[in-house]
């Protein structure tokens, strides 16, 4: 999966109906994989970009909203 420079999908991008979106960690205390996955804006804007019709975001809602970019994606979704 590739995005160019200008931001379009390269021939070779998998794009999907829905896209599943796991942001989970073993025990609540380890924040390091969220903060890692919400560090940067790259691997949320890859997975909310390939899905063409839904995106499904599983984990505790709780713990993952605090993460970086991930803020924003609490925002956008329904309660």
């Amino acid at each position: 999966m590739q995005i160019s420079v200008s931001g379009r999908l390269q021939p070779e991008t998998v794009l999907a109906e829905a896209m599943f979106f796991v942001l989970s960690a073993p025990d609540a205390g380890q924040r390091g994989s969220h903060g890692w996955a919400g560090a940067k804006p790259n691997l949320l804007n890859a997975a909310t970009t390939r899905g063409q019709e839904a995106i499904y975001v599983i984990g505790n809602r709780e713990l993952w909203k605090q993460a970086g970019v991930f803020q924003m994606l609490d925002a956008m979704l329904p309660r």
